[in-house]
């Protein structure tokens, strides 16, 4: 890693952890950390493994894959270790969480060091509110990190004949997989706001209350990068490939037996629907066709016979204007969608360090990518 650090006159790090370089923590530790594509709490991760000669459990990922890890341990009654940056916190006797903290907001400006960590705290908390409940991981088959806001999209081009593959005759040549790039860029979009209240204003504020602020920004951040996914599910993402598996119901408005068995073979094989969404009054159709539905199909009583088994897709509801009344859209989980990230919130470091807190921007970039269009699909039943 090989960081050097460059005390900032103005703001410097005195606070010590065994593992802290010799001068501290400073500003600079940001641009540094954002030229190599890290989020704050990446680089202070990958410092610690250098400083102490061995790789923490944290070392290497991204903030989301951070998040996920603890809830895995929590999950198996394990009590997860602090972050670099959490031990950070610790030390300067500062914690968010808690109805009975005391800690208020200038805490992180009483003494020098903890300013420092003011801006990641920030983002941190508002990446929390953002990964509550969020749907994108249900439907998207990966999660991509990026260091620009645009992305050169690489996709298999073959005819679908061309896609079989057979034993050959000597001498006869081998079918061909094109891999091609997209022909228009996907470019992230930028979710975000400022804030419009000055350091005079909260800094008598309790964090425990200024965490739930930050929460809610979080959380509106996942509502509008939760839409733009499913826009590009249904209108694609500029490469030509909106839904490639499409169907209608029967009869006008009428979900039943016969359609829910339509929805789960939509797609050709290898493919199957995994997860559904739809607007509210579609998914209560649904869930009354479900209430009804009997296939002995999923019993396995009419045959001998070891074939596949499908499954039955999860619907989700998602009640704007972004999903099409009387239509349900689905991916396959493994192949559809693929999430585009710079993996972590962004703050304007410097005006929070220098208590210039109002007007701040905080922002986190995103975007969607269509994988294989065949695993997205649309069934109308308008």
């Amino acid at each position: 890693m090989a960081y050097t650090p460059r005390i900032d006159p103005m703001k410097s790090s005195k606070v010590v952890e065994a593992w802290y370089p010799k001068d501290g923590l400073e500003s600079g530790m940001y641009k540094h950390a954002a030229k190599d594509g890290k989020s704050f709490t990446m680089f202070l991760e990958e410092l610690k493994s250098e400083k102490m000669g061995q790789q923490t459990i944290y070392d290497g990922l991204s903030l989301s894959q951070i998040f996920d890890k603890k809830a895995k341990m929590r999950a198996n009654g394990e009590t997860p270790p602090l972050t670099a940056f959490e031990e950070g916190l610790k030390a300067c006797g500062i914690r968010f969480d808690g109805i009975g903290t005391d800690n208020i907001v200038g805490k992180f400006f009483q003494f020098s060091g903890a300013d420092v960590l003011f801006p990641e705290a920030i983002s941190t908390q508002v990446f929390a509110g953002r990964k509550k409940d969020n749907m994108v991981p249900i439907f998207a088959a990966r999660e991509t990190m990026l260091d620009s806001m645009t992305y050169y999209k690489i996709y298999i081009e073959t005819a679908e004949a061309d896609e079989q593959t057979s034993k050959l005759e000597p001498r006869e040549e081998m079918k061909e997989t094109k891999i091609v790039v997209g022909k228009q860029t996907v470019t992230l979009q930028k979710f975000g706001t400022y804030l419009t209240q000055s350091y005079e204003d909260i800094k008598q504020m309790r964090l425990n209350i200024f965490a739930v602020a930050l929460d809610r920004i979080g959380l509106q951040i996942k509502v509008d990068e939760t839409d733009d996914m499913f826009y590009t599910m249904i209108n694609g993402d500029g490469n030509s490939n909106t839904p490639g598996a499409t169907a209608s119901a029967d009869a006008s408005g009428v979900i039943d037996g016969e359609e829910v068995t339509k929805v789960r073979t939509i797609m050709s094989s290898p493919y199957q629907v995994s997860v559904l969404v739809g607007k509210k009054a579609g998914v209560r159709k649904w869930i009354n066709a479900l209430a009804d539905y009997t296939n002995p199909y999923d019993m396995r009583s009419f045959t001998q016979e070891v074939v596949p088994q499908l499954v039955m897709p999860v619907m989700y509801e998602w009640d704007t204007s972004t999903i099409t009344t009387s239509h349900f859209y689905g991916v396959d989980k493994n192949y559809g969608i693929e999430h585009l990230t710079m993996g972590s919130v962004l703050t304007e470091t410097e005006n929070l360090i220098r208590q210039q807190i109002k007007g701040t921007a905080i922002s986190y970039a995103a975007g969607h990518a269509i994988i294989d269009e065949n695993a997205v699909c649309d069934f109308d039943f308008s």
